[in-house]
């Protein structure tokens, strides 16, 4: 897509009317949504000081995605979805693009999209600025991974994902990788658990994630537990990692601290060590406005400060095309 047209189409939605024009055709069991962000933000770190630049650094970004969904017969529907982030005058990152289809046997979709690890991961990755660097261990394990085929199915409390991941023949970066998931949720709390399994040359890679949540009427807790093995500088070595999070709401206002934390447990040095605290006050559904600090423990590393104001489009009611 031309980046003037995209542009254009990401100003046109930011439009007042349009946050409530969520859904721009629906006809004949076939629906296309429209929605997205503006987010005005900025950091501030010595972190940023390079040659004449100072500490101030803006990282303002916008968002537009297209979902989609076409009924096939009652039980079968195909689905898609595409959405690009535009930062600067020139940085457009095509964030996901993938099809699939679904029915009584759950859902099947190819393309760029998250493994099925992110459903874990997600359960510390809340906060509107920092934090949720822990779980990062192997490829296979992160979000926005191209070449990926997800199966995804619920069981009354249990959810359950599978991926595989393709090894690009023009990327020598990728590596085939596979990986499963599922959570259980019951009254308060959810648990889950997850594999994942990929080769980097001779070497295997593998990474366990362990994850738990309660929630309260305004205070809810998590936090997630990873180990595996990972190539690094040519060796593989064993890395663990944790994160916890805590949340509390009051009205529309949230308070949200989080602490992450991994160690290559091989040479025994910390790679991430950092608290993060932040405020989040919400105007409506679609405004909010935030600010959060870290503090940074490893030796040398800048502690920052970032807060930002988010305009977001009405999201669209198909939870499995977000």
């Amino acid at each position: 897509m031309n980046k003037a047209i995209l542009a254009t189409a990401i100003l046109s939605a930011m439009t007042p009317s349009s946050a409530s024009a969520a859904t721009i055709y629906e006809k004949d069991g076939t629906v296309l949504d429209l929605g997205g962000r503006a987010e005005g933000r900025f950091n501030i770190s010595d972190a940023n000081k390079t040659g004449n630049k100072g500490a101030f650094n803006d990282i303002s970004r916008a968002r537009i995605t297209l979902s989609g969904e076409s009924a096939v017969t009652d039980q079968f529907s195909g689905f898609g979805k595409y959405e690009a982030e535009l930062s600067g005058e020139e940085d457009l990152t095509n964030r996901y693009y993938f099809a699939g289809v679904k029915g009584e046997f759950g859902s099947v979709s190819y393309g760029k999209q998250d493994s099925s690890q992110v459903i874990l991961s997600n359960f510390t990755d809340t906060l509107a600025t920092f934090g949720a660097k822990a779980a990062d261990i192997v490829d296979g394990n992160k979000d926005k991974r191209e070449n990926t085929l997800v199966y995804k199915t619920t069981f009354d409390q249990l959810t359950v994902s599978g991926d595989y991941i393709f090894a690009d023949k023009d990327n020598t970066d990728n590596t085939n990788s596979y990986g499963i998931s599922g959570i259980y949720s019951w009254e308060r709390f959810r648990i889950g658990a997850g594999y994942v399994n990929q080769k980097q040359g001779d070497e295997t890679e593998n990474q366990f994630n362990f994850v738990g949540e309660v929630q309260f009427d305004n205070l809810s807790f998590a936090g997630l537990y990873t180990m595996g093995k990972s190539v690094v500088s040519s060796q593989l070595y064993d890395i663990i990692g944790y994160e916890l999070m805590a949340r509390y709401e009051l009205e529309k206002v949230a308070f949200v601290g989080a602490y992450n934390a991994q160690k290559n447990d091989s040479s025994k040095t910390d790679t991430v060590d950092e608290f993060a605290l932040e405020a989040v006050y919400t105007f409506n559904e679609h405004l909010r406005t935030y600010a959060g600090y870290r503090i940074n423990q490893i030796k040398d590393a800048d502690n920052d400060f970032q807060m930002g104001l988010r305009y977001e489009f009405k999201k669209s009611k198909r939870q499995h095309l977000l």
